[in-house]
């Protein structure tokens, strides 16, 4: 994944789910492994789009792995990908 991804040491992830969802342990530990900053937001923001998108701009995120739902949260609350 992390040749797939290419995450970098330049790169920033925030990490949203829970430590028993399956997909937590790519989303904490890839970014880690490649010495990439991890942000991890806490339980109110990962359930808030807004304060989501906020996390996304103050931090410079260039990864978010995540479900559909908090892409809609996302979507809703107005965030554009920033290419």
């Amino acid at each position: 994944m992390r040749e797939w991804l290419g995450l970098t040491t330049e790169d920033r992830s925030l990490a949203v789910t829970t430590i028993s969802f399956d997909i937590a342990g790519l989303e904490i530990w890839l970014p880690l492994l490649v010495g990439a900053r991890l942000v991890v937001a806490n339980r109110e923001e990962a359930a808030d789009g807004e304060r989501l998108r906020q996390q996304i701009d103050q931090h410079g995120i260039t990864f978010l792995q995540s479900t559909p739902v908090t892409w809609r949260l996302l979507l809703d609350a107005g965030w554009k990908r920033k290419i």
